[in-house]
């Protein structure tokens, strides 16, 4: 199933809305053994000069009701660029765990819990 944290982020944090805004469902292991207990975001190292704060919304069910939400620095990518996965074409690949919320992608496992946005 797709996940859309549209109407989620409209009604619960409106105003980060002109932010760019990455959505990923549950990745997990227990319903196939190849996932990792992730969500899966990919954007554009062209948005890190675009967009002041890239926001990412996990997915906490398949209902599209409930999210964890990210607020990250586009500043915390450029400052550890040499720690993410980075095609030759520039999109940024994360494996964001959502148990330890750290990038599972690359080797350095860069961290993202001081980033998660609460009420």
């Amino acid at each position: 199933m797709r996940a859309n944290s549209k109407n989620y982020i409209k009604s619960k944090f409106p105003y980060l809305l002109g932010n760019k805004i990455l959505t990923s469902r549950m990745w997990e292991s227990k319903k196939d053994k190849n996932n990792l207990d992730m969500w899966w975001f990919k954007l554009g190292k062209t948005d890190l000069e675009k967009y002041e704060y890239i926001i990412f919304a996990g997915a906490l069910d398949y209902e599209n009701k409930k999210f964890e939400i990210f607020k990250v620095p586009s500043k915390y990518f450029l400052n550890n660029i040499d720690k993410i996965d980075i095609t030759e074409k520039g999109w940024i690949n994360l494996y964001l765990s959502f148990n330890e919320y750290i990038d599972l992608r690359n080797k350095s496992n860069l961290s993202f819990k001081q980033f998660i946005y609460k009420l």
